[in-house]
């Protein structure tokens, strides 16, 4: 079993995308997961929520889905714009991207169905970045990958980077890992 604590601090004045990350994983497998986010501001005004989730068990907490999108919002980084980044997002033409910081944070805005994927062509995300989402979209019939298609492994002797960037959505992953680029892939496979 492998347990990750990661506190995901963003750049000063975007506080939104600040969140503690905490996944559980057994064998290879991430099965729960909690985000807490400081700095949510609640209709009543008071700051902070906490969402979990396991498999088998869906996901709880102060956990707020909205109805499905009807255009293609990505939800991407505001602080490491790369060019493979900016040619992975373009690829899936979108309607509209989010440029925020925290990976925990852009996850809960898929989740949450304010965006319809998380992508991230860059091996900026580590395991600890990953695991506690990984287990709530897992938790819900949602999927995350690298930019292959490849499912993410948790165990000691994995490599903590995520070499091949990052996708999240609850729909349609194998849409999204067929319109990256070959040269995104290629290019992340040096890295």
């Amino acid at each position: 079993m492998c347990c990750m604590l990661l506190i995901d601090f963003v750049t000063v004045g975007y506080l939104d995308g600040v969140t503690v990350l905490i996944g559980i994983a057994v064998g290879s497998q991430p099965i729960a997961g909690v985000v807490y986010q400081p700095f949510y501001r609640k209709p009543s005004g008071a700051l902070g929520r906490t969402v979990w989730g396991m498999v088998g068990l869906g996901i709880h907490g102060e956990f707020y889905p909205t109805t499905p999108l009807k255009k293609k919002i990505i939800a991407s980084t505001r602080s490491h714009r790369t060019g493979l980044v900016t040619a992975a997002v373009e690829a899936l033409q979108p309607d509209e991207i989010l440029a925020v910081g925290g990976s925990g944070y852009k996850c809960l805005l898929v989740l949450e169905g304010q965006a319809t994927a998380y992508v991230f062509a860059h091996p900026g995300t580590k395991k600890w970045d990953t695991c506690a989402t990984n287990a709530l979209f897992r938790a819900v019939g949602g999927h995350m990958c690298d930019v292959k298609g490849n499912l993410f492994e948790y165990h000691q002797g994995i490599a903590h980077v995520n070499h091949m960037g990052v996708i999240a959505t609850m729909a349609d992953v194998n849409w999204y890992v067929s319109r990256m680029p070959a040269d995104v892939k290629e290019n992340l496979s040096k890295a």
